[in-house]
Protein backbone atom coordinates (compact mmCIF):
# COMPACT_ATOMS: atom_id res chain seq x y z
CA UNK A 1 0.00 0.00 0.00
CA UNK A 2 2.71 2.43 0.53
CA UNK A 3 3.90 2.05 -2.72
CA UNK A 4 0.38 3.35 -3.96
CA UNK A 5 0.77 6.28 -2.03
CA UNK A 6 4.12 7.35 -3.06
CA UNK A 7 3.23 7.04 -6.43
CA UNK A 8 0.55 9.11 -6.37
CA UNK A 9 2.18 12.10 -5.36
CA UNK A 10 5.16 11.81 -7.82
CA UNK A 11 2.43 11.56 -10.66
CA UNK A 12 0.90 14.47 -9.86
CA UNK A 13 4.07 16.27 -10.06
CA UNK A 14 5.10 15.34 -13.12
CA UNK A 15 1.67 15.29 -15.11
CA UNK A 16 1.68 19.43 -13.50
CA UNK A 17 4.78 20.05 -15.51
CA UNK A 18 3.62 19.09 -19.02
CA UNK A 19 0.58 21.07 -18.49
CA UNK A 20 1.56 24.51 -18.57
CA UNK A 21 -0.63 27.15 -19.29
CA UNK A 22 0.16 28.25 -22.23
CA UNK A 23 -0.60 32.31 -22.75
CA UNK A 24 -1.76 33.97 -25.36
CA UNK A 25 -0.60 37.64 -26.17
CA UNK A 26 -3.26 39.64 -27.36
CA UNK A 27 -1.70 41.79 -30.26
CA UNK A 28 -1.66 45.49 -29.59
CA UNK A 29 -4.04 47.97 -31.67
CA UNK A 30 -0.49 49.17 -33.44
CA UNK A 31 -0.05 45.77 -34.34
CA UNK A 32 -1.91 46.26 -37.58
CA UNK A 33 -0.24 48.95 -38.97
CA UNK A 34 3.11 47.78 -38.64
CA UNK A 35 4.72 47.65 -42.28
CA UNK A 36 5.28 49.56 -45.03
CA UNK A 37 2.74 51.69 -46.67
CA UNK A 38 3.01 53.81 -49.86
CA UNK A 39 1.38 56.24 -52.14
CA UNK A 40 1.13 55.74 -56.08
CA UNK A 41 3.15 58.78 -57.90
CA UNK A 42 0.42 61.87 -57.59
CA UNK A 43 0.23 64.75 -59.37
CA UNK A 44 0.38 67.83 -57.14
CA UNK A 45 0.42 70.21 -59.98
CA UNK A 46 1.50 70.80 -63.94
CA UNK A 47 5.40 69.77 -63.23
CA UNK A 48 5.42 68.22 -59.49
CA UNK A 49 4.24 65.12 -58.53
CA UNK A 50 4.60 63.23 -55.42
CA UNK A 51 4.97 59.52 -53.35
CA UNK A 52 4.63 59.58 -49.62
CA UNK A 53 5.57 56.24 -48.12
CA UNK A 54 5.28 55.54 -44.07
CA UNK A 55 7.17 52.73 -42.54
CA UNK A 56 5.25 51.72 -39.05
CA UNK A 57 7.81 49.33 -37.19
CA UNK A 58 6.97 47.00 -34.28
CA UNK A 59 8.36 49.10 -31.67
CA UNK A 60 6.01 52.10 -32.02
CA UNK A 61 8.61 53.91 -33.94
CA UNK A 62 7.42 55.19 -38.07
CA UNK A 63 9.49 56.74 -40.40
CA UNK A 64 6.87 58.89 -43.33
CA UNK A 65 9.28 59.87 -46.30
CA UNK A 66 7.58 62.43 -48.85
CA UNK A 67 9.59 62.67 -52.16
CA UNK A 68 9.04 65.50 -54.72
CA UNK A 69 9.38 64.31 -58.24
CA UNK A 70 9.33 65.98 -62.08
CA UNK A 71 7.83 63.51 -63.73
CA UNK A 72 4.87 61.19 -63.73
CA UNK A 73 6.74 58.44 -63.25
CA UNK A 74 8.45 59.70 -60.22
CA UNK A 75 11.87 58.88 -61.29
CA UNK A 76 13.68 61.88 -61.39
CA UNK A 77 13.63 63.34 -57.33
CA UNK A 78 13.53 66.62 -56.68
CA UNK A 79 13.50 66.91 -52.94
CA UNK A 80 12.89 63.99 -50.23
CA UNK A 81 11.88 64.92 -46.58
CA UNK A 82 12.03 62.05 -43.80
CA UNK A 83 10.16 62.54 -40.16
CA UNK A 84 10.83 60.07 -37.46
CA UNK A 85 7.93 59.66 -35.16
CA UNK A 86 6.91 57.47 -32.21
CA UNK A 87 3.20 56.34 -32.87
CA UNK A 88 0.35 55.12 -31.15
CA UNK A 89 -3.51 54.00 -31.57
CA UNK A 90 -5.51 56.34 -29.25
CA UNK A 91 -9.07 55.10 -29.88
CA UNK A 92 -11.73 54.73 -31.91
CA UNK A 93 -12.61 57.11 -34.93
CA UNK A 94 -15.25 57.75 -37.58
CA UNK A 95 -16.06 55.64 -40.58
CA UNK A 96 -14.02 52.30 -38.60
CA UNK A 97 -10.84 54.06 -38.60
CA UNK A 98 -8.18 54.31 -35.57
CA UNK A 99 -7.07 57.32 -34.03
CA UNK A 100 -3.32 57.37 -34.75
CA UNK A 101 -0.94 59.82 -32.20
CA UNK A 102 2.68 60.37 -33.36
CA UNK A 103 5.56 62.48 -31.60
CA UNK A 104 7.91 63.92 -33.82
CA UNK A 105 11.29 62.47 -32.77
CA UNK A 106 13.53 63.68 -36.05
CA UNK A 107 13.04 65.59 -39.29
CA UNK A 108 15.43 65.70 -42.08
CA UNK A 109 15.47 67.13 -45.27
CA UNK A 110 17.55 66.63 -49.20
CA UNK A 111 16.85 68.69 -51.93
CA UNK A 112 18.54 67.20 -55.67
CA UNK A 113 18.03 70.74 -57.97
CA UNK A 114 21.09 73.36 -57.65
CA UNK A 115 17.83 76.78 -57.85
CA UNK A 116 16.04 75.06 -54.61
CA UNK A 117 19.32 74.68 -53.11
CA UNK A 118 20.30 78.70 -54.11
CA UNK A 119 16.71 79.75 -52.20
CA UNK A 120 17.03 77.12 -49.17
CA UNK A 121 20.28 79.12 -48.48
CA UNK A 122 19.41 82.64 -48.81
CA UNK A 123 16.36 82.15 -47.04
CA UNK A 124 18.35 79.83 -43.81
CA UNK A 125 16.00 77.16 -44.25
CA UNK A 126 16.20 75.04 -40.80
CA UNK A 127 18.89 77.69 -39.95
CA UNK A 128 21.47 76.52 -42.58
CA UNK A 129 22.86 78.84 -45.00
CA UNK A 130 24.76 75.78 -45.80
CA UNK A 131 22.97 73.38 -48.37
CA UNK A 132 24.53 71.01 -50.22
CA UNK A 133 22.69 69.37 -53.45
CA UNK A 134 21.82 65.65 -52.35
CA UNK A 135 22.93 66.28 -48.83
CA UNK A 136 20.78 65.27 -46.03
CA UNK A 137 19.92 68.44 -43.53
CA UNK A 138 18.64 67.67 -40.16
CA UNK A 139 15.59 70.30 -39.09
CA UNK A 140 14.60 69.16 -36.02
CA UNK A 141 14.57 71.80 -33.80
CA UNK A 142 15.03 74.66 -36.28
CA UNK A 143 12.73 77.30 -37.79
CA UNK A 144 11.71 76.63 -40.88
CA UNK A 145 13.35 79.85 -42.35
CA UNK A 146 14.27 83.25 -41.13
CA UNK A 147 11.32 85.08 -42.87
CA UNK A 148 8.75 83.03 -40.75
CA UNK A 149 7.41 84.43 -37.74
CA UNK A 150 9.11 83.58 -34.69
CA UNK A 151 5.86 81.74 -33.36
CA UNK A 152 6.15 78.03 -32.10
CA UNK A 153 4.47 76.58 -35.62
CA UNK A 154 7.75 77.82 -36.99
CA UNK A 155 9.32 75.36 -35.38
CA UNK A 156 9.92 71.94 -36.29
CA UNK A 157 10.24 70.34 -32.89
CA UNK A 158 11.30 66.80 -31.23
CA UNK A 159 8.06 66.37 -29.18
CA UNK A 160 5.60 67.97 -31.49
CA UNK A 161 2.21 65.93 -31.36
CA UNK A 162 -0.55 64.96 -33.56
CA UNK A 163 -3.17 62.92 -34.54
CA UNK A 164 -4.72 61.26 -37.45
CA UNK A 165 -7.68 59.25 -38.43
CA UNK A 166 -5.97 56.14 -40.26
CA UNK A 167 -8.43 53.13 -41.63
CA UNK A 168 -6.79 49.36 -43.22
CA UNK A 169 -8.97 47.75 -45.20
CA UNK A 170 -7.38 44.54 -46.46
CA UNK A 171 -3.64 46.01 -48.32
CA UNK A 172 -5.15 49.69 -48.28
CA UNK A 173 -4.66 52.14 -45.84
CA UNK A 174 -6.69 55.35 -46.43
CA UNK A 175 -6.07 58.38 -44.01
CA UNK A 176 -9.98 59.67 -43.46
CA UNK A 177 -8.88 63.43 -43.34
CA UNK A 178 -6.55 63.67 -46.09
CA UNK A 179 -8.37 60.86 -48.55
CA UNK A 180 -4.91 59.35 -48.99
CA UNK A 181 -4.42 55.97 -50.37
CA UNK A 182 -1.66 53.92 -49.59
CA UNK A 183 -1.31 50.08 -50.16
CA UNK A 184 0.57 47.60 -48.40
CA UNK A 185 4.05 46.87 -49.51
Amino acid sequence: MKRYILLVPVISILASCGSEEKKTETPSPESAFVGTWATECISASASSFLKTTMVFNSDKTSTIELAGYSDSECSNKTFLSSSKYTFSVTGDGEQGSKVVQTTLTEIKSTYFEDSVIAVLNSTNQCESGTWTKGVETNCTNKKINSTSSTDEDAVQKAGNKSEALLKIEGTKLTSVTSKAVFTRK
